[in-house]
């Protein structure tokens, strides 16, 4: 179930100079296709633009005729938004729009022609001419059209679809089903500042706008710039949804009379101008969600509220607060000795700042025991891959190790004077081994005096020896000078004998 409506009231200026309301807005329903419809336009205020008023009365009634055609001879074909494929063609659905769009501009310039030939100029309108210096020219139908002019804003909701058309300014706004209302067609930049665009341009079909949806949504709204401009951008659309859909859902009739005494007093608070507004609500679809909807957009007021307050106390702050140097710079210069000034006098530091000070103080030093750990660490791993130094090498006191040689079995004997001698003989080996396998026993420090050979006193030298040379052992280190002279006096004393 949808609720539409539309309301066009005098704007408070043209209460007090004596002007009759340019605005007009409809809405219209075709009950075939469950197809609504609202449509507001705005007549230009100028001068030359005299029956304006009629001019948006006839763009009111050209687009419901054009578009209320366009639903039924789609819906009767399946094409255009009727089309199952529809949605995955944007480009056929925007051109689709713009055929309507010319037809609308092409009725309507029919309309301001047959509606001239109907109602030929009055007598009033050619002394307003003629007071202010207007020259009518029958035959030139851009003049005519001039006249006439107007903006047009139209909105069409569906329950598998929705389009708006506009040139002009004006907003129109559309209300998604989570709550969130968003204006459906964006400003024309080449507009304000006293310039709109209109259908009486000869360029108008190139400054429609439009916009289109499959989605379901629970509602729409067009209103001229008398009713926009009245508004602070940011909250225009929660008017939408917390005044006018909340409302119109809950209580539509009384909404309707509501709104009909309103308009004047918006007008007259905000931008003066004429006030028209045309809307349609899916009642049905928004009833169970409303209150949780209008929550939901106050709850996002709030947020946005808190926001834009905390970014001007920011601002604010920033304005106030000066950096440490600038203020010591500021106070020594101000100061005539060294001497600080008294605590009284020093601005106090924000809580906000302190905080923040004494935390960049514990990650400092945080990040000094970090840093002092990595280094003891990579000291350990370094020292504990260096070798460790060698000590200075002399010769051990202590006796060569042992070295066991295993014995050799000798061969039995062949006859007893050869045993015996080879048993002293092996008894021998045994000994030379022995002694070399044992540690040698420390040098007697006392000198050792060499014994002549009982064989040498009889026979004389050994064979094989020079005459008067005698073999000795080598005297141990530290007392071969003492050796070595005993061992001389003795060979001289052999030598004489």
């Amino acid at each position: 179930m949808f609720v539409s409506f539309a309301c066009s009231k005098q704007g408070s200026s043209h209460i007090k100079n004596n002007k009759p309301c340019e605005d007009s807005s409809g809405c219209f329903e075709n009950k075939a296709y469950n197809t609504h419809i609202a449509i507001v336009a705005d007549g230009h205020g100028g001068d030359k633009y005299f029956r304006s008023k009629f001019g948006s009365a006839l763009a009111v009634e050209s687009a419901h005729e054009v578009i209320d055609r366009f639903i039924e001879y789609t819906g009767e074909n399946k094409t255009g938004f009727f089309d199952a494929d529809a949605k995955n063609d944007p480009s056929k659905t925007s051109g689709n729009l713009k055929k309507t769009e010319e037809k609308i501009v092409s009725a309507w310039r029919k309309k301001v022609l047959q509606h001239i030939q109907d109602n030929p100029w009055t007598d009033d309108e050619k002394d307003f001419c003629k007071k202010h210096t207007i020259v009518i020219k029958e035959n030139d139908e851009h003049q005519m059209y001039s006249i006439y002019g107007s903006t047009l804003l139209a909105a069409v909701v569906t329950e598998n679809f929705w389009f708006v058309l506009q040139i002009g300014d004006g907003a129109c706004v559309i209300i998604h089903k989570n709550g969130k209302a968003e204006i459906a067609v964006p400003d024309d930049e080449e507009q304000g500042f006293g310039v709109t665009k209109s259908l009486c341009n000869t360029d108008a079909l190139e400054n429609f706008r439009h916009n289109f949806g499959f989605e379901k949504i629970i509602g729409a709204t067009v209103v001229t710039d008398g009713v926009s401009d009245s508004f602070p951008p940011e909250t225009y659309l929660e008017f939408n949804v917390i005044e006018l859909l909340q409302n119109f859902v809950k209580q539509p009739e009384e909404t309707k009379k509501e709104l009909q005494e309103s308009l004047p007093q918006l007008s007259e608070r905000g931008s003066g101008d004429d006030v028209s507004i045309a809307g349609i609500f899916n009642q049905a679809e928004a009833k169970p969600l409303i209150d949780r909807i209008v929550s939901a957009v106050k709850i996002r007021k709030k947020i946005k509220d808190l926001e834009t307050e905390l970014d001007a106390a920011k601002r604010e702050y920033a304005d106030l607060h000066l950096p440490d140097d600038t203020a010591k710079n500021d106070l020594s210069a101000k100061q005539d000795t060294s001497e600080a000034l008294p605590a009284a006098t020093e601005a106090p530091v924000p809580p906000k700042i302190r905080r923040t000070k004494r935390n960049l103080l514990i990650a400092a030093a945080l990040l000094l025991l970090l840093l002092a750990a990595a280094a003891a660490v990579y000291f350990i791993i370094a020292v504990g891959k260096e070798e460790p130094p060698q000590a200075e090498t002399t010769e051990s006191v202590l006796p060569a190790p042992v070295q066991f040689v295993p014995k050799e079995t000798p061969p039995p004997p062949e006859s007893p004077e050869d045993s015996n001698d080879e048993e002293s003989a092996g008894e021998e080996e045994e000994a030379a081994v022995d002694s070399q396998d044992m540690p040698e026993p420390p040098v007697p420090t006392e000198p050792v005096t060499a014994q002549p050979s009982p064989a040498n006193s009889d026979v004389g030298e050994p064979e094989g020896e020079p005459a008067g040379e005698t073999v000795t052992e080598p005297p141990p280190d530290g007392d071969a000078g003492e050796i070595t002279e005993e061992a001389e006096s003795k060979e001289h004393n052999t030598a004489v004998l």
